[in-house]
């Protein structure tokens, strides 16, 4: 029985460090894509001067 438990133990630690490593991962990953992915543009601001010619301009 001693066998079983100090087994199971261990597959317990393993356990752990495999879910520590993955969530290092992750993190690691996020970080990094967060500065390498492209940014993008800031959108521009619509253009609202085909409402004034058809007289739908409401407030500008």
């Amino acid at each position: 029985m001693a066998v079983i438990y100090s087994t199971m133990a261990f597959v317990e630690i393993i356990a752990l460090f495999a879910s520590l490593i993955a969530l290092a991962v992750y993190i690691v990953r996020a970080i990094v894509r967060a500065f390498t992915e492209p940014k993008l543009p800031p959108p521009k601001k619509e253009d609202l001067r085909h409402l004034k010619r058809a007289g739908q301009s409401g407030p500008y």
